[in-house]
């Protein structure tokens, strides 16, 4: 009976042995440094940009036939537009290390992480790293990014609750976080929450 509980999902089981858990972190459990993910979003960058490098000598002929100026236009356009990325990289990546923002106030460093987390996973996969491995690499490191974003803020809680909670017991906790003088908010789903 307890074999048909038990599911198998890549790299991880799902089922019936988290039963007898009393709720510790084993010897063998995942505290991962933030080194892993930014190790793997760095391969992940690195090919990318090996793949427009790529796709930059498959154009250049083109573009020489349209044009005998437009490769060196393009061309810096292309090189203009990585550095950007690969500063903005590295700016996260300081930030993180330092624990001081080190980005300009409109960029915000989920804009590129919302791209790099699944690089990160899919390269990781691929190297036969577990997923709970490399997540706790990505939380540690986007641990570490808010904290250097967030100005220190004492006597403020936020409350973030599920929108799948039960209408009475939501109410119930907007109550008690009205008395204690916490800010409360609903959030969907996803990676937006």
């Amino acid at each position: 009976m307890h074999e048909q509980a038990r599911h198998s999902v890549g790299d991880r089981k799902l089922g019936d042995e988290w039963q007898d858990w009393g709720g510790g972190v084993e010897e063998q459990g995942f505290d991962e440094r933030s080194g892993l993910f930014v190790g793997l979003a760095a391969v992940g960058m690195a090919l990318g940009l090996a793949g427009i490098a790529a796709l930059w000598y498959l154009i250049l002929p083109r573009l020489t036939q349209l044009d005998p100026r437009l490769p060196m236009v393009v061309g810096r356009i292309f090189v203009g537009v990585l550095g950007l990325i690969v500063l903005y990289f590295g700016l996260i990546i300081g930030s993180a290390a330092t624990g001081r923002n080190l980005l300009p106030p409109p960029l915000k460093s989920w804009t590129l992480m919302r791209f790099l987390v699944p690089v990160a996973l899919s390269i990781g996969q691929r190297l036969g790293l577990s997923k709970d491995r490399v997540g706790s690499s990505i939380i540690r490191f986007n641990n570490a990014l808010t904290q250097a974003a967030s100005k220190p803020m004492e006597h403020r809680v936020l409350i973030l609750l599920p929108r799948c909670l039960r209408k009475p017991i939501l109410e119930q906790i907007l109550q008690l976080g009205e008395r204690s003088h916490c800010e409360t908010a609903t959030v969907g789903g996803g990676t937006a929450a």
